[in-house]
């Protein structure tokens, strides 16, 4: 049951996917070209948290324009399963996003390869995967907290910080001095996860997963209580 209806809202959203399909297909070689090979580690992180936002927007805006809601709590449907319905969806959409960029960053032949080795190009995926998890969920518990208009204003902030932050720090590691410079926590701690980059990954799918499974358990909650005319 939950996976037909899974299916149904990949269905439905066909556009959204579409619409962000091409432009993070070539955003993410044109930023990895124009800011150098050394810092396209950080071009997949910025590229898929534009992307998850300009989905989730979408698909908020299709749903606030159609009245979706009040439908969806007329159906013999708990709302649990309803938010659960579009998680696992937002959490495909992000995975194949993902992956298409990978190879968009590394793989088309029309651009110069990005010479990334294989693990830091893992690592680059791991981090534009966990960015747009957690875009994706806090757009969605704004929106089943607050509705469609505030998580397009808050999700616009988080974007924004996202983007600049990430733009600060590749500039700030194309300077090898900067490097040097890190302070000994940040040091020993990517030390660390070089020498275990299998637990670091690890740790890091764990932390992302509880995190988007709290935001789901929390988005469930605000719509099991909104009420419906």
């Amino acid at each position: 049951m939950l996976a037909r209806l899974v299916q149904g809202d990949l269905h439905e959203r066909t556009r959204s996917i579409l619409a962000v399909l091409l432009p993070t297909l070539i955003a993410v070689p044109f930023f990895g070209m124009v800011l150098g090979a050394q810092s396209a580690a950080g071009v997949l992180p910025m590229t898929m948290a534009m992307a998850m936002w300009t989905y989730n927007t979408r698909t908020a805006y299709e749903e606030d324009k159609a009245e979706l809601w009040t439908y969806l709590r007329a159906l013999p449907i708990p709302p649990r399963q309803i938010v659960a319905v579009r998680y696992l969806s937002t959490g495909l959409v992000t995975v194949g996003l993902t992956s298409l960029a990978v190879v968009a960053a590394y793989a088309f032949p029309f651009i110069p390869r990005i010479p990334l080795t294989h693990q830091p190009l893992a690592g680059a995926a791991l981090a534009g995967l966990e960015t747009g998890l957690l875009v994706s969920a806090f757009f969605n518990v704004v929106y089943y907290r607050l509705g469609y208009k505030a998580a397009v204003g808050s999700g616009s902030w988080t974007v924004m910080l996202v983007l600049i932050f990430g733009f600060f720090v590749v500039a700030l590691l194309r300077d090898m001095s900067f490097s040097r410079s890190l302070a000994a926590l940040a040091v020993r701690a990517l030390a660390w996860s070089s020498r275990h980059s299998s637990g670091a990954a690890v740790l890091a799918v764990m932390a992302g997963g509880l995190v988007y499974w709290m935001c789901w358990a929390f988005s469930a909650a605000a719509f099991s209580r909104r009420e419906f005319d």
